[in-house]
């Protein structure tokens, strides 16, 4: 009985370390994100100027594209924000000037896109 004791903490306990390591491994994937902004756009009647100057705008797409050509895509929320969880890799921001960014294991990179609109 002792024996049969003995076996069964000590596999309880290899489980429980087990459990820690897993839990505590990152995934290997890391984090762009950002917020969207729009210019541009029709004018203002009243004051002729256009209607969007850089506000956060939610509803827009976000295109990120790999070194191989893969097509990753997040909409932005309520807030203008976006995220994406990414393997690391290099990457380019398809909106405003697309800039090239580098994604690493469990890292945020943070991004704003800045799109204009006729």
């Amino acid at each position: 009985m002792r024996r049969w004791l003995m076996r069964v903490t000590s596999c309880l306990a290899l489980a429980a370390c087990a459990a820690l390591v897993v839990g505590c491994s990152p995934s290997g994937n890391g984090t762009v994100s950002g917020v969207v902004h729009v210019y541009g756009g029709p004018s203002d009647p009243t004051t002729g100027k256009p209607a969007n100057t850089g506000q956060p705008t939610p509803g827009q797409e976000v295109l990120v594209v790999d070194g191989k050509g893969a097509q990753t895509i997040a909409t932005s929320d309520a807030s203008g924000r976006y995220e994406l969880s990414l393997p690391p890799g290099d990457y380019k921001l398809m909106c405003g000037s697309g800039p090239t960014f580098t994604v690493r294991s469990g890292a945020t990179t943070t991004i704003d896109c800045e799109l204009a609109v006729a």
